[in-house]
């Protein structure tokens, strides 16, 4: 499989996932956001592009987001935590497992 279609599949497979999923930069702004993040979350994709991943977090946790996406950087590797999520109309979604900017329930 040549690396353009080896892009393609990926991109297929987040963009059609019932996952909601966010892709972040090192400084932690969102640089793609599926459609299932769109619906379960409420925030559209144009609202969530370059904003801060802070923007679905339950209160303020900069610190442990800037800890966490050093890490990242540094080990060259995703991460895995529970996080519990913020939707657009102020709720929230209960405990969630995220990785590489991926949400699921566990």
């Amino acid at each position: 499989m040549s690396e353009a279609e080896v892009n393609l599949l990926r991109s297929l497979l987040f963009q059609q996932s019932q996952l909601p999923m966010a892709v972040l930069d090192t400084s932690g702004r969102i640089t793609d956001w599926n459609a299932a993040a769109e619906r379960t979350l409420g925030f559209s994709k144009a609202e969530a592009m370059g904003r801060s991943a802070l923007l679905v977090r339950q209160g303020d946790d900069t610190r442990r987001l800037q800890l966490l996406l050093k890490r990242i950087v540094k080990e060259r590797r995703t991460a895995d935590f529970q996080t519990t999520v913020r939707r657009r109309d102020g709720s929230s979604r209960p405990p969630c497992r995220r990785r590489a900017g991926a949400w699921s329930r566990r």
